[in-house]
């Protein structure tokens, strides 16, 4: 053999040890896991879980009225972001605007709402549905400047309206206000 040949064959085997440590060591930092991971959801598609859809009925058109029978106001519910947020748009039969933001978060398990009206006040509030009733509390100021404990319930009835009660806890929850007592009548 020539000193050329055995040279040549020396550098064959050191590209394939090469090429077989570089393998290896791929291999080690990324180890075999199993089959190819699924490629990202489309946009919305994990928000046609079933969690995400408990609060469909109140999509839609609303008439709301107190207990009493008196008209309090309407309400507008509309799926956005692909159906994984509900946007609330509310007139008061007298005066005053709002809008409510209302999510589930799958990481906590729970349903969030942040409601602002035209007079800069707010409420943040979460909570879980609790058999066919959605339960949501938080500690808010009132409008008249009172900090309590807020909770409000919507709870879909037979007839397809929503029944509404927003009470205040200004002792943790001991004894509670009614401040509102609602239901919510769907619009043909």
């Amino acid at each position: 053999m020539t000193t050329r040949s055995t040279v040549a064959r020396a550098l064959l085997a050191c590209v394939g040890l090469c090429v077989a440590l570089a393998q290896a060591q791929t291999e080690a930092q990324t180890p075999n896991q199993g089959p190819s991971p699924q490629p990202d959801p489309a946009p919305g598609e994990l928000c046609r879980a079933p969690e995400y859809r408990q609060l469909d009925y109140s999509i839609g058109r609303f008439r709301v009225v107190a207990e009493t029978g008196e008209r309090a106001g309407e309400l507008r519910v509309e799926p956005i972001l692909a159906g994984c947020v509900l946007r609330g748009h509310w007139r008061g039969a007298i005066a005053g605007r709002g809008e409510a933001t209302t999510w589930y978060d799958r990481h906590s398990g729970q349903w969030h709402r942040v409601f602002v009206n035209d007079d800069g006040q707010s409420l943040r509030l979460s909570g879980r549905v609790e058999g066919t009733k959605l339960v949501l509390t938080g500690r808010n100021a009132f409008f008249d400047g009172r900090i309590g404990l807020h909770r409000m319930t919507w709870q879909p009835q037979p007839d397809g309206s929503i029944r509404q009660h927003w009470a205040l806890s200004m002792d943790e929850g001991r004894s509670w206000e009614t401040l509102l007592a609602s239901r919510a009548i769907p619009e043909p």
